[in-house]
């Protein structure tokens, strides 16, 4: 039988609280005067089940700090997915610009793209527009927390039908063709 490798990290207490789902472990760690903690939390969405281990250096001391540090790691989580959003659906690691200048312009127009997507994702669900563009995106799941991917997909499908581009959309009122004209009275 193998002899254990040992751990630069070692558990000095467990503690955990009446929901048997979340637990709480002190690490303390050898080489540093930081203690971490590591919390585990069992979370179940409409869509699917996940363990989570989060470590952190803020000190737990009741349910609200376990909390406090998951909400936390769920506000970081989205900005990650923004970031994950913006490369893939507008391939923003894939672009042939060389100059700083162009990729500071590229990225500000990706961005204001983004922004769209957010104020749409705000929406609420009866919205008629919000609908519609989820209904072109043909999602597979109903419920999704991140709706930046099936919104984009949604827009780029609508926006897939302009062969001619946007202007022919709209009708325009034109003034009515105003030349001289003389009548013969007679």
């Amino acid at each position: 039988m193998m002899t254990p490798i040992p751990h630069p990290i070692m558990e000095i207490k467990t503690a955990s609280s009446k929901n048997s789902s979340k637990m709480v472990e002190r690490l303390a760690p050898i080489d540093f005067l930081i203690p971490i903690s590591l919390v585990r939390s069992l979370t179940d969405t409409s869509i699917t089940v996940m363990m989570l281990r989060l470590a952190t250096n803020k000190e737990i001391k009741s349910k609200e700090d376990v909390i406090k540090v998951a909400r936390t790691y769920f506000s970081r989580w989205k900005v990650e997915e923004y970031f994950r959003c913006k490369k893939q659906m507008f391939q923003f690691e894939n672009f042939r610009v060389r100059k700083l200048c162009a990729i500071n312009a590229l990225n500000f127009y990706i961005t204001l793209c983004m922004a769209f997507l957010a104020m749409i994702s705000m929406e609420s669900e009866s919205n008629a527009l919000k609908v519609a563009i989820i209904k072109t995106a043909d999602p597979v799941k109903e419920k999704v927390f991140f709706c930046y991917y099936r919104l984009a997909k949604g827009i780029s499908g609508i926006l897939s039908y302009a062969k001619e581009g946007v202007r022919l959309w709209f009708r325009t009122k034109r003034p009515a063709y105003r030349q001289l004209c003389l009548k013969l009275v007679a």
